[in-house]
């Protein structure tokens, strides 16, 4: 089996050939990286058509990044054949594709097997090891002319992130429990003193605007997996729940002994958080 790792980012496509390899896939596979500049999918896709042969190939690999997944979309267009988002485990037996696909904003899974190909499948970043993130690009490198008449892009402007969620070790995240925004300073002195990113849920990011929205962790927001994941005054609705679960320990405190966040923890606190993180702190500070 043929296979090409097609991507808009260095980082990520190198990621993909690494996940192939290690699951046993491809030892080898070809590798694309795609500069976008002011390129659309369409472009990218119609790239793609001139330089290489597609008909060689019986798999294509993308990430789950935005630009990757509407190209995943175009290629199963004139390839005709289907699309698979968002699988997280991959698997060539005898000549059909089984894949484990997220579904649910990842609460659940679905193991499919695919006959036709050739395949076109975009992999979970939840796959990816995020101690890894920034690895120079090896492969073909294209950059995506913008040739569409129909999209013309106007303006662009760059918004640099002040914090990276996804590769922070240690989270300390904050719900409506905080009651109001000054109180965030209690739960920003914590993070602080035990080396953690502040995080949040979407009412503190989206609704009330206490805290950036590059915070926010949750099915609209950040996808972590920090090796302690503090949730302090956040019931653990669904949503929230998508963005964090992967996480290897997780510490929630909450007042509510029915808040479903204590489904999903490791280590569960039922009290007034004010109460609480005072003493977590202080506790913190006297070890050190």
């Amino acid at each position: 089996m043929k296979i090409v790792a097609i991507s808009t980012n260095g980082g990520y496509l190198n990621r993909l050939c690494r996940f192939l390899s290690a699951n046993d896939i491809s030892l080898q596979c070809d590798a694309v990286l795609l500069q976008m500049k002011n390129g659309s999918m369409k472009d990218a896709v119609g790239l793609l058509r001139n330089e290489k042969k597609l008909s060689d190939y019986d798999l294509f690999v993308l990430s789950d990044l935005d630009r990757d997944q509407e190209i995943a979309a175009g290629l199963s267009v004139i390839l005709q054949t289907g699309c698979l988002t968002m699988c997280t485990e991959i698997d060539v037996v005898d000549s059909s594709l089984k894949v484990k696909r997220e579904v649910f904003g990842g609460l659940a899974h679905l193991n499919l097997s695919v006959k036709k190909m050739p395949y076109v499948v975009t992999l979970s970043s939840a796959v990816f090891d995020s101690e890894k993130q920034d690895i120079a690009f090896q492969g073909e490198r294209f950059d995506v002319p913008a040739e569409n008449s129909q999209l013309k892009v106007l303006s662009t402007k760059e918004i640099k992130k002040t914090v990276d969620l996804g590769s922070a070790k240690k989270i300390v995240s904050v719900g409506r429990g905080i009651g109001k925004q000054e109180n965030i300073e209690i739960i920003e002195k914590l993070a602080e003193s035990m080396g953690a990113e502040l995080g949040c849920s979407r009412p503190l990011s989206e609704d009330y605007k206490w805290l950036p929205l590059e915070r926010q962790v949750g099915l609209t927001g950040e996808t972590v997996k920090p090796e302690l994941y503090l949730a302090a005054g956040i019931s653990g609705q669904v949503q929230h729940l998508v963005g964090m679960r992967d996480s290897r320990v997780v510490v929630a405190i909450n007042n509510n002994k029915s808040a479903p966040i204590f489904e999903y923890c490791d280590y569960g606190i039922v009290g007034d958080l004010f109460e609480i993180l005072p003493v977590i702190s202080q506790m913190i500070s006297e070890k050190r």
